[in-house]
C-alpha cells in the first residue's frame, strides 16, 4: 500500500487539486448566483415598493370624496408590499439606510393604518391632517429614496454578475494555473521516478552482468578480511578448485594453501598495492595448483573494507615454462641433455675441478654406418636405434654423470670428479661399447651396433669446455681410423693429424674451384689367355701444388665427406671419354673405359646428365663406357641404385660391380641388378696359394658369373704364379701389377703399342 500511494502521489494530488478547484469553483458561482437572486428579488420588491407611497397617498384622498370608508380597504394590500420591498431591501443591503428605509416604510405603513382607522370612524378632520402632515411629507421623502435604492440595486446587480465572471475567470485561471503546475510537477516526478527505475534497473543490469562475468570468468575473484577470512567469493572457483564459494565463504583462504605459501599470501595481503604473488592452492582432490594473485585494497571503502584477489590458475603456463624449459635444454628425440645444456654442465664443472683440483673426462660417441641404416630401414627404424642408444648409455654409467646428444649419431658424456674405478675414461669407454655390443631389435630385423668412442680428460689446471670436446672429438676419429667399433685417449699428436685432414679438406675445395690439379691414370685390362689389352680403367689422382701426388685413398674419402666428389667425378667422366675416344682413333683396338662412381654419384640427380653429356662431347660409343661401383656401396641402397643403374644401360653404358666378393649382396640381389661385369675382389688372388678354401671361393664366384652370362675380372693380380692360377680356372680377365702399374696416358700411348704386354718380373 505505501508503495502504490508513493508511485500514485502525483496523481492524487492532481486529483484533490481539481476536485478542490471544481468545489470553490462551485461554491463561488453557488455564492455570486444567491446575491444576483436576492437582488433581483429585491429589485422587483423595490420596483413595486416604489409605486406604493403615491398609491397610498392617493387612496386616502381619494378616500375623503367617498362616503364610506369600507372602500378603502385595498391599502391594506398595498401596505404590505411597501413592507416586503423595504424588507427586501435591507436583506440585500444591510446596512444603517437600508434599516431607516425600512422604519420610514413602516412609518407609512401605520400612518395608513391610522388614516384608515380615522376615515373609518368618520374623523375625516383628523385624517385630512394626519395625511397633510404626516402622510404627504413622509411619502415624498420615500418615492425618490426607493428610486435611489432601484438604481443602486442595478449597479449592485451589474456589479454581482460582472464579480462573478471576474471570480469564475481567475478561479478557472487559478485552477488551469494549478493544473499545469502540477501536470508539470506530475510530469517531472514521473521523469525522476523513471530516470531512478531506469538507474535501478541499469544498476541492477550491470550487478548482473558483473555477477555473470565473475561466475564465467577464468580468475578467481576473492574478497577477504586482513586476516584472510572470506568474505565473498566469485569467479571460477568450482572449475579451478572443485570447490563450491559456499564452501570457501567464511572461512580462512590461508587453510586452502600449500603450508610454504601461507607467510606469501600475509605479506601479499599487507601490502596490497597491485603486485603479484605465486599462490599455491590445494584442490577437492587435495592436488595443487599454482596460481598468481594480485592484491588490491579495498579497506577504505565504505561498502567493503578488505582486500581483492584476483587469481588466476597459471599450473598450464607453468607446465609450458618447464616443457620449453625442458625442450630449449634437452634432446626431443631421446630426452637427452642436447648440446646447449652439455655446454653449461661441462662449463660448470671445469669451474668446479679448477677450484678442488679434480679431473673432468669427456666422451664423444659416434655410431658407425648409421647413415646405412637410416638409408636402408628408414629413419623411423633409425630413430628406435637412437632411443635404444640412449637407453644403453644411461645404464652405462653413473647417475650423477652428464649424457647428451649433441645431434645425429653422436652423443657426449660428461665425468665428473673422476678418479674411482667406476669414473675412469677408459673403463667408462669399454662400459660403453659392451652395452652397445648386443644388436638392437628393429622389426624383425637384429641391427648390429657399433660406435666410435673418443676419450678426453682434463689435468689440474685450466682447460676451456670447447677444448675438452675438441680432444675428445679428435680421439673419437682417431678411434674411426682405427677400424672403428673402439675407442681411443686423446693424444696431442692426434690434434695435428686432424688439422691436416682440415687443412687437406680446404686444399681440396680450392683445387676443385681450381681444376688443373688433378690427373688421370689408366691401368690395363687384359685377358689371361693372350695378354692383350682390351680395356682401360680410369684412376684419378691429385697433384697436390706443395705435397706432390696424392693417393686415392687420402683424399677420395675426404671428397665423399664433403661432397666434393661429384664434381670430380664429373671431370673424370668427361676426361676419360675424351682420352678413350683419341686412342681408339690412334690405336684401332678394340677397348673399353672403366670409370669409378662412388654411392654420392649414385645419389645424385646429375648422374645420368653428367654420362650423356660426356658421350656426346667426346663422340664415344656408349657401349665403350664401363661405370664401376663397389658392392659395398651398391648394397647401401639396392632399390634407388637399381633406378639409377638402369636409366644408365638404357643409354648402352655397361655396369660393373667392383671389389665384388666382400659385400652383402645375394644371389637374388646380383640376379635384379642391371649389371654386366663383376670384378672380383684383389684379396682372392693373392690368396689363391695360401689357401685352398680361397680357391674354391673364387671358382663359385667365377661359376655365379658365367651362370648369369657376366663377364668377369679378377683384380689384385700381382705374381705369374696368381695368372696362372687364375688361367688355370678359366677366369676370362684380369688386371693387376703384374701387368702394368696405373699410368699417365703419354706411357698408355707407348704400352698400346705393345702386343701382347710382357709380364712384370
Amino acid at each position: 500500500m505505501g508503495t502504490w500511494l508513493r508511485r500514485n502521489a502525483s496523481m492524487l494530488a492532481t486529483a484533490v487539486v481539481v476536485i478542490g478547484s471544481l468545489l470553490g469553483a462551485g461554491a463561488l458561482v453557488l455564492v455570486v448566483g444567491n446575491r444576483e437572486s436576492k437582488i433581483r428579488v429585491a429589485q422587483v420588491a423595490t420596483a413595486r415598493a416604489a409605486s406604493l407611497p403615491d398609491a397610498l397617498m392617493r387612496q386616502p384622498q381619494e378616500a375623503f370624496d367617498r362616503t364610506t370608508p369600507q372602500q378603502f380597504v385595498v391599502n391594506r394590500v398595498l401596505r404590505w408590499q411597501l413592507h416586503d420591498g423595504a424588507q427586501a431591501l435591507v436583506a440585500v443591503w444591510p446596512t444603517a439606510r437600508a434599516r431607516a428605509l425600512r422604519a420610514q416604510s413602516d412609518r407609512l405603513m401605520e400612518i395608513s393604518a391610522r388614516l384608515m382607522s380615522l376615515l373609518a370612524h368618520d374623523g375625516s378632520a383628523e385624517a385630512r391632517r394626519v395625511f397633510t402632515a404626516e402622510l404627504v411629507p413622509l411619502v415624498r421623502r420615500l418615492d425618490p429614496a426607493f428610486q435611489q435604492a432601484d438604481a443602486e440595486l442595478t449597479r449592485d446587480a451589474r456589479a454581482a454578475r460582472a464579480g462573478a465572471l471576474i471570480g469564475t475567470l481567475a478561479i478557472t485561471g487559478g485552477v488551469g494555473a494549478m493544473l499545469v503546475a502540477v501536470m508539470w510537477l506530475v510530469v517531472a516526478a514521473r521523469r525522476r521516478r523513471e530516470r531512478s527505475e531506469t538507474e535501478e534497473r541499469v544498476l541492477r543490469d550491470s550487478e548482473e552482468r558483473l555477477r555473470a562475468l565473475l561466475a564465467h570468468s577464468s580468475d578467481i575473484v576473492t574478497v577477504v578480511a586482513p586476516d584472510t577470512t572470506v568474505v565473498y567469493q566469485a569467479g571460477s572457483v568450482e572449475a579451478t578448485l572443485g570447490r563450491g564459494p559456499d564452501e570457501l565463504l567464511g572461512t580462512r583462504l590461508s587453510e586452502w594453501l600449500h603450508p610454504d605459501d601461507a607467510a606469501p599470501l600475509m605479506r601479499l595481503c599487507e601490502t596490497a598495492d597491485g603486485t603479484g604473488q605465486e599462490l599455491r592452492l590445494r584442490r577437492s582432490d587435495d592436488t595443487y595448483c599454482t596460481c598468481e594473485a594480485m592484491a588490491t585494497s579495498l579497506l577504505d571503502h565504505p561498502s567493503w573494507g578488505a582486500i581483492v584477489l584476483n587469481i588466476r590458475d597459471v599450473s598450464e603456463r607453468k607446465a609450458l615454462e618447464r616443457r620449453l624449459r625442458h625442450q630449449a635444454f634437452h634432446d626431443g628425440l631421446t630426452g637427452l641433455a642436447n648440446r646447449a645444456l652439455f655446454t653449461d654442465r661441462l662449463e660448470h664443472a671445469l669451474a668446479r675441478a679448477q677450484r678442488t683440483r679434480e679431473t673432468v673426462t669427456v666422451l664423444l660417441v659416434d655410431l658407425d654406418d648409421f647413415k646405412s641404416v637410416n638409408d636402408s630401414l628408414g629413419h623411423a627404424m633409425g630413430d628406435v636405434l637412437l632411443r635404444e642408444v640412449a637407453n644403453r648409455l644411461r645404464g652405462s654409467i653413473r647417475s650423477a654423470d652428464t649424457i647428451a646428444r649433441l645431434g645425429g649419431d653422436e652423443f657426449a658424456v660428461i665425468l665428473e670428479a673422476c678418479g674411482e674405478t667406476d669414473c675412469d675414461g677408459e673403463q667408462a669407454a669399454k662400459r660403453i661399447l659392451d652395452a652397445l655390443a648386443e644388436p638392437v631389435e628393429l622389426g624383425d630385423r637384429r641391427q648390429p651396433v657399433t660406435a666410435s668412442v673418443g676419450v678426453a680428460g682434463t689435468k689440474p689446471g685450466a682447460c676451456t669446455a670447447e677444448r675438452l670436446v675438441r680432444d675428445a672429438d679428435t680421439a673419437m676419429y682417431s678411434a674411426k681410423a682405427a677400424g672403428k667399433g673402439g675407442w681411443a685417449a686423446y693424444r696431442p699428436e692426434q690434434h695435428i693429424a686432424i688439422q691436416d685432414r682440415l687443412q687437406l679438406k680446404a686444399d681440396l675445395a680450392r683445387a676443385v674451384a681450381a681444376g688443373d690439379q688433378f690427373e688421370l691414370h689408366y691401368q690395363p685390362i687384359v685377358t689371361l689367355d693372350t695378354g692383350d689389352i682390351v680395356g682401360l680403367e680410369a684412376l684419378v689422382r691429385w697433384n697436390h701444388p706443395t705435397r706432390g701426388m696424392i693417393a686415392p685413398n687420402d683424399f677420395i674419402p675426404l671428397a665423399e665427406e664433403t661432397g666434393t666428389i661429384v664434381p670430380i667425378g664429373r671431370w673424370v667422366l668427361r676426361e676419360a671419354c675424351r682420352q678413350g675416344r683419341r686412342w681408339l682413333d690412334a690405336s684401332g683396338r678394340d677397348l673399353t673405359f672403366a670409370v669409378n662412381v662412388s654411392a654420392r654419384q649414385l645419389d645424385a640427380d646429375c648422374l645420368i646428365d653428367d654420362v650423356r653429356t660426356a658421350l656426346e662431347e667426346s663422340h664415344l660409343d656408349p657401349g665403350r663406357l664401363v661405370i664401376e661401383i663397389t658392392e659395398s656401396e651398391l648394397m647401401t641402397n639396392v632399390d634407388c641404385a637399381v633406378v639409377t643403374l638402369a636409366e644408365l644401360r638404357e643409354l648402352g653404358v655397361r655396369i660393373a660391380v667392383d671389389d665384388f666378393g666382400t659385400g652383402y649382396s645375394s644371389l637374388s640381389q646380383l640376379q635384379s641388378l642391371p649389371v654386366d661385369i663383376l670384378k672380383v675382389d684383389r684379396v682372392f688372388a693373392g690368396k689363391l696359394r695360401e689357401n685352398a678354401h680361397d680357391a674354391g671361393l673364387l671358382r663359385a664366384v667365377l661359376e655365379i658369373g658365367e651362370s648369369l652370362q657376366l663377364r668377369t675380372i679378377a683384380e689384385g693380380i700381382e705374381t705369374p704364379e696368381q695368372w696362372e692360377e687364375l688361367r688355370a680356372l678359366d677366369c676370362p680377365l684380369g688386371q693387376g701389377y703384374v701387368f702394368a702399374k696405373p699410368m699417365p696416358d703419354a706411357q698408355v700411348d707407348a704400352l698400346l703399342a705393345k702386343r701382347p704386354l710382357a709380364v712384370v718380373q
